[in-house]
């Protein structure tokens, strides 16, 4: 007798897919230092009026004993008067849209005219008023009326915001004037030579080795990033349209990398020390570009900085960014590892065990992020690259773009407070802003 057997009929067939965050993980490191270095500053926005506007629903809130439910309301509502409101485009050199800019949609009717927008247009974003410059300015600089800082009275969190103004301050002050962007000019101060030891602004602020580490580690995680989109670039969907097997994947790289032994790519890299500290050897590999292989030698050149005795262990801790003593999937120690390993072999062999890791570390943490789907009661995996009968297809494109330190959000927030400025070009402290932040020994 033969029996069919169907269902359950709760559960659908398959495995359901979602595009996945971070696919190989490498940005924990810098994510969880920032989120020290910097508090209370978003990533999303550069307008400081979201910090008033949120403490004035706060205040409200408070005043009238509004509930959760009401309080999100409020807030929402909120959200979608100043995205509706036009902006200050003036107000930055690099301007940004308000939250939720491109999907407005004003709470109870569908349409509300300029002329009734017309006077809360107070509100909109851009230059803060007076009185709320000068109270986002205590607030966010940690000092007084008198633009006095005294570290007993505020807490862990505000002092080290504080010395993030400070030193992005004085890196302005030293390298303001080469008309670079507020986070290349912070890598001039701090990631490179020896101001970190030798000025007396930046040497006597703890924070100031945190933000070495953070951004020295923040060039191989992008070159990870960067490597790993552009082999996903290179594979074709699910259609069977240039789907690749993984030694087509190996090939892909090994095909780029020069001849000869890794030991002889090494001594081609760019000088990491030199007399007056570290040399900016990331930004020369930059500046040359060209295909997938510079970022495999950033990725050397952040495994050889990750050997004991090239940082000093307050900055070497930052740029390890270790959540366990031994070395972590695809971090700098991990890359120092494959070197000592592939020394004496061809730089072919190592590009193909970088594609052979990457593979790897995608499908561990696709596979670690796995969850049930409550609508389908099946299984849903979060990852844009999958493979099928050996064969590997993607359904989508990674990204590839650096992952933010939230430089140039705090750059402008000092903006918008009056202790920056731009002249000429060129980004500049104020004289507030020097009395503020005491970027003047």
């Amino acid at each position: 007798m033969t029996t069919d057997v169907q269902g359950p009929a709760w559960a659908l067939e398959g495995l359901g897919v979602r595009s996945g965050k971070y696919p190989l993980a490498v940005e924990g490191p810098v994510m969880r230092a920032v989120d020290r270095l910097v508090p209370g500053v978003s990533t999303v926005t550069r307008y400081i009026r979201y910090h008033s506007l949120y403490a004035a629903v706060a205040a409200r809130a408070e005043r009238e004993g509004l509930d959760l439910t009401a309080c999100r309301r409020l807030v929402r509502r909120c959200e979608t008067l100043m995205a509706a409101l036009p902006h200050d485009m003036e107000s930055d050199d690099d301007p940004w849209f308000p939250h939720g800019v491109d999907r407005v949609r004003i709470a109870e009717r569908d349409v509300v005219s300029l002329a009734e927008l017309e006077p809360a247009a107070q509100a909109a974003l851009g230059t803060p008023f007076p009185v709320e410059q000068d109270w986002l300015t205590r607030v966010l600089t940690a000092t007084d009326a008198a633009a006095i800082h005294t570290a007993e009275n505020w807490a862990g969190p505000d002092r080290t915001r504080r010395a993030a103004f400070r030193i992005l301050g004085r890196a302005i002050d030293l390298y303001g004037h080469k008309g670079e962007g507020h986070q290349e000019t912070l890598r001039s101060a701090v990631a490179f030579g020896e101001d970190t030891t030798t000025d007396p602004v930046l040497a006597a602020i703890p924070e100031t080795a945190g933000w070495r580490g953070l951004l020295l580690r923040h060039y191989s995680v992008g070159a990870w990033r960067r490597l790993w989109a552009a082999l996903v670039s290179s594979i074709g969907s699910k259609e069977g349209e240039a789907d690749r097997t993984a030694q087509e994947l190996r090939d892909w790289l090994a095909q780029q990398a020069p001849e000869g032994k890794v030991r002889e790519l090494l001594e081609d890299l760019p000088s990491l020390k030199g007399p007056d500290g570290l040399l900016p050897a990331e930004r020369e590999l930059l500046e040359k570009g060209g295909d997938a292989m510079v970022n495999v030698r950033l990725l050397l050149v952040g495994a050889l900085r990750s050997r004991e005795g090239h940082l000093p262990d307050d900055v070497r801790a930052v740029f390890l960014g270790r959540q366990r003593h031994s070395a972590e999937f695809l971090d700098p120690t991990w890359v120092d590892g494959l070197i000592r390993d592939y020394s004496d072999r061809p730089v072919h062999d190592l590009a193909a065990r970088l594609v052979d890791d990457m593979l790897a570390q995608s499908r561990r943490v696709a596979l670690a992020k796995l969850r049930t789907d409550p609508a389908t009661g099946g299984l849903k995996i979060f990852s844009r690259l999958h493979v099928r009968n050996e064969r590997y297809f993607k359904t989508g494109d990674e990204g590839d773009s650096d992952i933010g330190t939230r430089i140039p959000q705090l750059g402008s927030l000092g903006r918008q407070l009056g202790l920056f400025d731009v002249r000429d070009g060129c980004h500049v402290v104020t004289a507030s802003g020097r009395m503020t932040l005491e970027t003047e020994r």
